[in-house]
C-alpha cells in the first residue's frame, strides 16, 4: 500500500487517536459491505484474541451460520402461526425482509464505529501493507489458496446438500411432508450452535490439523450412511444421518477461520482469507444442488451423490496433510 503523510482521527470523547492507514487493504478490511462480511468479522476477532484463544474467538463468530438459520425457521414458524397460511402466503412473507433491512442498519452503525485492529495498524506502521491485496495475495500465496480452498471444498457442499438437496430427496423422492424436512434441519443447526465453538476450543486444546483430520475422516463416514439412513424415514435415524454429516462438518467450520487467518502475512491477511471463502463457495456450494440433481436423475441413485462427496472428503485429508500446524502462530510476527 502507498502510503501517505498520517492522519489522525477523533474519537467520542475528543481524543486523538493513532495514525491510520490509507490505501486498498484498509478499505477492504474496516468499510466492507458486499461480499466480505464473513471474513471483515472473522479477521478482526482473530486479531483481536489471544494467541490460545484464538480459534475459539473465530468460531464465535462462524454461529452467525446456523444462527442466522435457526432465526429465519423461528420467524417463518412464528409468522405462519399468528397470521395463518394464508395471509402469510398473501402478504406476510414480506414482513421478514423488513427485520433484516434493520439488522443491516444496526451493521451499518457498528462499522461506523469501529478502529482497525493493532496488529494491522502495527503493519502498516512499518510499511508493509500492499496498494492491490488481491493481486498480490493471488501472485505471492497461490498454492496456499488453492490448498486451502480444495481443503474448504467438501465442507461447504456438504452443507449444501443437507439444507437444500435433501429437503427434495425427502419431500420428492421419499414422500416425506415437507415439514420433516425443514425440523430436521432446525434441530441440526441448533446442534451447529454447540459444534462449531466445540470445534474451536478443540483447536486451541490439540492444534488445527488433528481436529480437521478427525472430523473429516467422520464425515467422510457420515456421507457414505447419509442417504441409507434418510431412506429408513425414521426421524431418530433421519437426524443422526443429519448429526454425523452436518454437525461434524460444523465442527470443521469452526477451525477453519482461524486455520485460514493464520496462514496469510498481517498485509494479506483480510484479502487471502476472503479468496479462500470466495473460491469455496464457487467451486464446492453453487454447483452442489445442480450437480446433485443430474447426478440422480442420471443413475437415479442417492449413492452417486454420497460417493462423489465422500471421493472430495477423501481428497481433502491431503490438503490438511499438507498444510502446517499454526496454532502457536503469533499475528504480529507476520
Amino acid at each position: 500500500m502507498r502510503r501517505g503523510s498520517p492522519r489522525t482521527w477523533p474519537s467520542s470523547t475528543g481524543a486523538r487517536r493513532r495514525s491510520r492507514p490509507r490505501g486498498a487493504e484498509r478499505r477492504h478490511r474496516v468499510h466492507t459491505g458486499l461480499g466480505g462480511e464473513g471474513t471483515a468479522a472473522q479477521v478482526m476477532a482473530l486479531e483481536h484474541a489471544p494467541v490460545r484463544r484464538r480459534a475459539l474467538v473465530g468460531s464465535l463468530v462462524n454461529l452467525g451460520s446456523p444462527l442466522g438459520q435457526v432465526l429465519v425457521s423461528v420467524v417463518l414458524l412464528a409468522m405462519t402461526a399468528l397470521l395463518g397460511a394464508e395471509a402469510f402466503l398473501a402478504w406476510g412473507r414480506r414482513l421478514p425482509f423488513f427485520l433484516g433491512c434493520a439488522l443491516a442498519v444496526g451493521g451499518y452503525f457498528v462499522r461506523r464505529r469501529m478502529d482497525e485492529s493493532p496488529v494491522f495498524e502495527n503493519a502498516a506502521a512499518r510499511g508493509g501493507t500492499s496498494a492491490s491485496p488481491v493481486r498480490t495475495v493471488f501472485r505471492s500465496h497461490p498454492r496456499v489458496i488453492v490448498r486451502l480452498t480444495f481443503l474448504r471444498v467438501p465442507n461447504i457442499a456438504c452443507s449444501y446438500l443437507v439444507t437444500t438437496c435433501s429437503l427434495e430427496y425427502l419431500h420428492g423422492a421419499l414422500g416425506l411432508p415437507s415439514g420433516t424436512g425443514f425440523a430436521l434441519v432446525l434441530v441440526t443447526n441448533l446442534l451447529g450452535v454447540a459444534a462449531i465453538p466445540l470445534g474451536g476450543w478443540l483447536a486451541d486444546r490439540f492444534g488445527r490439523k488433528p481436529v480437521l483430520y478427525s472430523f473429516a475422516a467422520l464425515s467422510l463416514v457420515g456421507t457414505l450412511v447419509y442417504f441409507p439412513l434418510l431412506d429408513t424415514k425414521s426421524w431418530p435415524l433421519m437426524l443422526l444421518a443429519n448429526a454425523v454429516a452436518l454437525v461434524s462438518d460444523y465442527v470443521e467450520f469452526g477451525v477453519l477461520a482461524v486455520l485460514f487467518a493464520e496462514r496469510f502475512p498481517t498485509p494479506l491477511r483480510f484479502s487471502g482469507h476472503a479468496a479462500v471463502y470466495t473460491l469455496t463457495n464457487m467451486v464446492g456450494g453453487s454447483p452442489t444442488p445442480l450437480v446433485a440433481a443430474l447426478l440422480l436423475s442420471v443413475t437415479g441413485s442417492p449413492w452417486s451423490i454420497a460417493l462423489l462427496l465422500a471421493a472430495a472428503y477423501a481428497v481433502s485429508l491431503v490438503p490438511i496433510h499438507r498444510t502446517p500446524e499454526t496454532r502457536d502462530r503469533e499475528f504480529g510476527a507476520s
